[in-house]
């Protein structure tokens, strides 16, 4: 009789299978070999072939890892490695099965991620970093490259990979917080997260001479850094209005930043990228209408609302335990 870790793997496998069929996958490949041959010099189409091979080598490799754990799993039973080694193999399958539902435009870009607070108080912007920080650990997880590019004011995070927008997509709207003040008084605070995809190769080239540039003074982060200079640039692209912002300790590296992230923005915004992602800017302290709720004081939890997926183990999410709600959102279950 098999193992319940090893009835979740094959059940897992099973919902591969029916969301996307290898012998049609390969068909597609030979199709687009056929169309990267007549056509070299177009990206596109090589972009889109990498992408079905990995999937393809990513089934070929869940598949084979199977066999080699059922087999050891048969000879030894469910030890240790075997739920280390299920537990990785759940995970890879999870990913797959997560990029079958990447249909959008951006989907497969990286990812920047704003977070707009309202009036809370020190523990509302503890919160923001809290939540911040459990983006930035999964995106580790998943081998993307997290870089926090300003956090005064509002918070803004880079997330730099392949398929990194799809991952977070679903966190794009408000986050409600419930939460014990200074004052010791529960508070509830609204956060609004706001996705945008960094465009790898924008379609647009942007003239210089629409750009504004304005150099900022960052406040010093004390200690050993204390008499270091910091600073920040805004570039505001004047016939949209649209700026961007980034704040580090290197000047080149926040102009490189800021001019990536507003080249995304201006590109999106002459793509009307408004009616991918919806309008859910609404003011955060207004709290417009919240999607997941976290409450961290009393009877800890965090709920998200569309899914259904709620879990006590508040630590935990905010370490980067965040793929069920990512799952959820997809509506994937691997249980």
């Amino acid at each position: 009789m098999a193992s319940p870790l090893i009835t979740k793997i094959e059940a897992a496998l099973n919902k591969l299978s029916k969301a996307r069929n290898t012998n049609q996958l390969e068909l597609d490949i030979a199709g687009l070999t056929a169309r990267m041959e007549a056509n070299p010099s177009d990206w596109r189409i090589a972009q889109e072939l990498a992408r079905a091979s990995q999937q393809l080598q990513g089934f070929t490799d869940v598949s084979r890892h199977y066999a080699l754990l059922h087999e050891y799993a048969h000879e030894v039973g469910e030890d240790e490695t075997v739920l280390n080694e299920g537990r990785t193999l759940l995970g890879r399958i999870a990913d797959l099965l997560l990029e079958q539902k990447f249909s959008e435009p951006y989907d497969h870009e990286s990812a920047l991620i704003t977070f707009q607070s309202g009036e809370g108080g020190r523990n509302l912007d503890d919160f923001v970093r809290n939540l911040s920080g459990a983006y930035s650990s999964f995106a580790r997880q998943k081998n993307f490259q997290p870089e926090l590019l300003s956090s005064n004011g509002e918070t803004v995070l880079q997330v730099v990979g392949e398929n990194s927008f799809g991952f977070f997509r679903g966190e794009h709207g408000v986050h409600k917080c419930i939460y014990e003040n200074e004052d010791g008084r529960v508070h509830t605070g609204y956060v609004t997260v706001i996705l945008e995809p960094l465009i790898e190769r924008p379609e647009i080239v942007i003239d210089k001479k629409d750009l504004l540039y304005e150099f900022l003074a960052a406040s010093s982060p004390g200690g050993q850094h204390a008499n270091k200079a910091q600073t920040g640039v805004r570039i505001t692209h004047i016939p949209t209005r649209l700026q961007a912002v980034a704040k580090s300790r290197s000047q080149s590296l926040n102009l490189k930043d800021a001019l990536r992230v507003l080249t995304s923005r201006v590109t999106q915004h002459y793509a009307a990228q408004q009616k991918i992602l919806g309008d859910i800017r609404v003011p955060p302290e207004r709290g417009g209408y919240h999607f997941r709720t976290y409450r961290l004081t009393g009877s800890r939890f965090i709920n998200d609302h569309r899914s259904g997926v709620k879990t006590t183990d508040v630590d935990g999410f905010f370490k980067g335990n965040i793929e069920p709600f990512i799952l959820g959102d997809y509506h994937i279950e691997l249980a």
